[in-house]
């Protein structure tokens, strides 16, 4: 099960993140030396997320690299493709360091798959991500302008329920305020340490 949580949310995302560059790269032929560097780059990601799953039912977080970058090279990698404007926020550093490594990991997986069905479905121009803490509770806030959805007709895909499972494992919530027409906020709490998780 938290294999597949990860091909899903994970391997899966930068494997997309790489067509989108490629895309970009085939129609914009003045961005093409970046864009399939940026494909490159994602391809060799995904390699060694594959690797690490042989080894870890999760890989380990953040290895080499810090929460804050990876989030700021996820942001600035969607802008590059020029479909969306992606804003990023995040607390002060000494905030940050309140939020365990697992719970981080949590966050960020929920941001690549929000991000994803965003891209996929959402026709939006303008996506923001806004980060906070404190010593109690994390909060996460992804808000998109596009076309929304029924939230009480449409049924969850695997992407939502992968979400709402991921923060039902740190005892979080998840909720989605959508209509048609008026883009879709999706606010997920989760207890900065990770004591609850099993």
């Amino acid at each position: 099960m938290e294999i597949g949580k990860e091909l899903h949310d994970n391997v899966n995302q930068i494997l997309a993140t790489a067509k989108i560059m490629i895309d970009t790269a085939k129609n914009f032929p003045d961005m093409q030396d970046i864009c399939l560097t940026k494909s490159q780059e994602a391809i060799m990601e995904a390699i060694k997320e594959l690797r690490g799953l042989a080894h870890s039912m999760m890989p380990p977080p953040f290895e080499n690299n810090t929460f804050e970058n990876i989030l700021t090279d996820l942001a600035a990698n969607i802008n590059l493709t020029g479909k969306i404007h992606l804003s990023l926020s995040l607390p002060p550093s000494e905030k940050l360091q309140k939020i365990s490594n697992k719970v981080k990991l949590c966050l960020y997986r929920i941001i690549q798959e929000q991000v994803s069905n965003i891209l996929k479905y959402a026709k939006a121009k303008n996506v923001s991500i806004v980060i906070d803490a404190d010593e109690m509770l994390c909060s996460l806030l992804i808000k998109d302008d596009g076309i929304g959805f029924d939230a009480n007709k449409k049924r969850k895909g695997i992407g939502l329920k992968n979400i709402e499972s991921r923060c039902s494992m740190f005892n979080g919530t998840m909720n989605l305020v959508t209509a048609p027409g008026s883009g879709c906020t999706m606010k997920v709490q989760i207890p900065t340490c990770d004591t609850v998780y099993s």
